[in-house]
This record gives C-alpha cells, structure tokens and sequence, in this order.
C-alpha cells in the first residue's frame, strides 16, 4: 500500500470522528431544544426520556465515533463499522433523493448530500484499501449484517 492510500486512510477517519462529534452536538442540541419546548408545555420530560426517543440516532452516531476511532488505528473492525454506516446512509438516501423532493422543496440539499455519502463509500471499498484489511467474504457478510440491524433498528417504530 503506498502512502497516498495510508494518507486517505488518516484523514478519511478524522473526517468521520469530525462528523460523529457534530452529529452527536446535533443530537445533544436537538434534544435540549425538545426539552425546553416541551417544558413549556404540560407534560415535564427529562432529557434520558428524549435522548431514549433518539436512541437509534444515539447508536448510529456512537457507532459513526467508534468506526472513525477504530479505522484511525487501522484496525478491521473500523473498516467494517465505518463501511456499514456509510452503505446504510447511501441505502436512506435513495427514497429520500427519489421522493423527498416531491414533497418538501426545503429538503433538497439532502440530494447532492446522499451523492456525497456514496463518494465517501468508494474509497472504502477500493482495491488498496480492501487487500489492506484482508476483508473476505465473512467481513462483507457481518457489514450486511450489521447495515441490516442498523436499518432495523432506526424503523422498528414503523415495523411493530
């Protein structure tokens, strides 16, 4: 593997451990503002009552920080997570790029967005970067796996 590859291989992770921590201030943001909203209402929820109604963003973005951190010290495990995530957000964004700009004209920027998220997956899977990690048939099975549960568990309000 030549140096260009072992260069993306750095910065690509601290894009993603970046990425993870806003994600995660987003979250903590967003959750503070449902609180205050909410507290001015009737009903008193805490923020663990929230942050549990968020738990499936709360798994993707620990994940998202643990693929970057693991990928950073070039361990395969970090590939896998990091390679799930992005195929998963790759998954999400074609209903999204296919009909959300039917529906809501303000969303639009989360088409050129999942365009992004792809371009991000590419050099995951590259040649270098795959005979790198010694990724077989088995790791290939557990990023489905693990894209599968992921999906399942950011929908099971809408499958049960």
């Amino acid at each position: 593997m030549n140096r260009t590859w072992l260069v993306f291989e750095k910065i690509f992770a601290a894009v993603e451990i970046v990425l993870a921590m806003f994600l995660l201030w987003s979250l903590y943001y967003e959750i503070n503002l449902w609180e205050d909203i909410l507290y001015m209402s009737k009903s008193k929820p805490s923020f663990w009552h929230l942050l549990i109604n968020q738990q499936s963003l709360v798994v993707v973005d620990v994940l998202f920080l643990s693929g970057g951190l693991l990928f950073f010290f070039r361990k395969k495990a970090g590939w896998v997570i990091s390679t799930s995530l992005w195929i998963y957000y790759c998954i999400i964004g074609i209903p999204i790029a296919l009909f959300e700009h039917q529906w809501n004209k303000s969303d639009f920027y989360k088409i050129p967005l999942m365009i992004l998220w792809f371009v991000l997956l590419l050099p995951l899977i590259q040649k270098p970067i795959l005979n790198k990690y010694k990724i077989n048939k088995t790791d290939w099975a557990i990023t489905a796996i693990l894209v599968i549960l992921i999906s399942l568990d950011a929908n099971w309000k809408y499958l049960f």
